[in-house]
């Protein structure tokens, strides 16, 4: 069976993860190794996306998450009814046995490393079907690109793996700040509740 692609040409990953920024981790990771995400935060969410296109290659999926069944339950019902799709397994908590995962499938622990699982997506889908995006970093040794060969250097490869690193830090910071001014802004509407209720203390002695 060929390789399931988008209307871009670009094999579609799909990315089944509940924490949002693990999840916008992924999507990172699936980009740079120059493939398209697709996006689920639960494996209900993931089925309806499988049941309803036939453009999936990989399963990219967390193991432990909320809702009617986990990410190693989600594997195995995605290996039985589409076999042709790869699957990945990842998770920071659990370790299942070669016995417990799909056939063919592979584990990663959290955190991820990031030019690991580019390695693995692009030795899982096939380097061939790569569209190589602008400081993606590329395994050692040459890639075909549109019919002529690129020279990978590893220096590259590292300032890739440094951006993807560099673009996860921005990320929680820009959570973090979202967070503080939530903060900021309640204490503000407290402050001002505390001064009305002196006033009218005052006011009633």
């Amino acid at each position: 069976m060929p390789t399931a692609t988008g209307s871009t040409g670009v094999p579609n990953v799909l990315v089944v993860e509940d924490e949002m920024v693990l999840r916008m981790r992924a999507v990172d990771i699936v980009e740079d190794a120059g493939f398209s995400p697709i996006e689920a935060v639960n494996a209900d969410e993931a089925m309806a996306i499988l049941e309803s296109r036939s453009d999936i290659a990989v399963l990219f999926t967390d193991i432990q998450m909320p809702g009617s069944m986990d990410g190693l339950k989600l594997a195995h019902a995605v290996h039985t009814r589409w076999p042709d799709i790869k699957i990945l397994l990842v998770s920071g908590r659990v370790k299942p046995s070669d016995a417990e995962r799909p056939a063919d499938s592979r584990f990663f622990g959290k955190p991820l490393g990031v030019e690991q699982m580019i390695a693995e997506l692009k030795a899982m889908i096939g380097a061939g079907a790569l569209k190589i995006l602008p400081g993606a970093p590329i395994t050692q040794g040459d890639e075909v690109h549109a019919g002529r060969t690129i020279d990978t250097p590893s220096r590259s490869a590292h300032e890739a793996v440094l951006s993807a690193e560099n673009d996860s830090l921005r990320l929680l910071l820009e959570q973090a700040g979202i967070d503080a001014k939530a903060l900021l802004a309640q204490a503000g509407i407290d402050a001002k509740e505390r001064e009305a209720a002196d006033k009218l203390q005052k006011l009633i002695l």
